[in-house]
């Protein structure tokens, strides 16, 4: 499958994950000024202050690019109110599937072992060279 251009989430139907998840929708608190989204850092996903500006909201984001490598995607993920980087990140999931991952309307970029929502599988520096990076990195767990 090519890459993928962006698209509105509202013409997606609901959908199940391929592994282990069982439901694409995850509820998360709405956002704030001045508020940490980290939802691998609080199970209960409510909103906790942060002493760092710049991090990003896993509820503010769009996305860059997307391509389904196997049972791997890779994704550049846009988060504006996140300061290094231009708020990109570029992000291998695995055990969701494309239809899945777009329709999300919370993805938090820092890795989680709490399974009651989608979190990236790697991470890899958000440059051409860390796209074709996480690219070749899928293509090797094929």
């Amino acid at each position: 499958m090519g890459v993928f251009k962006p698209f509105s989430s509202s013409s997606i139907s609901s959908c199940k994950e391929v592994r282990s998840i069982t439901s694409c929708r995850v509820s998360s608190p709405r956002s704030s000024k001045g508020t940490s989204f980290s939802s691998c850092s609080t199970p209960s996903l409510k909103a906790v202050s942060v002493s760092q500006a710049g991090n990003p909201n896993p509820q503010n984001f769009v996305f860059g690019r997307v391509q389904v490598v196997g049972a791997h995607i890779v994704a550049e993920l846009i988060y504006p109110d996140c300061t290094n980087y231009e708020g990109r990140k570029v992000l291998v999931y695995q055990g969701i599937n494309l239809r899945c991952l777009t329709s999300q309307q919370s993805l938090d970029p820092h890795f989680c072992n709490d399974k009651s929502h989608v979190h990236p599988f790697a991470r890899f520096e958000p440059t051409e060279a860390g796209w074709a990076a996480a690219v070749r990195c899928a293509e090797g767990l094929k």
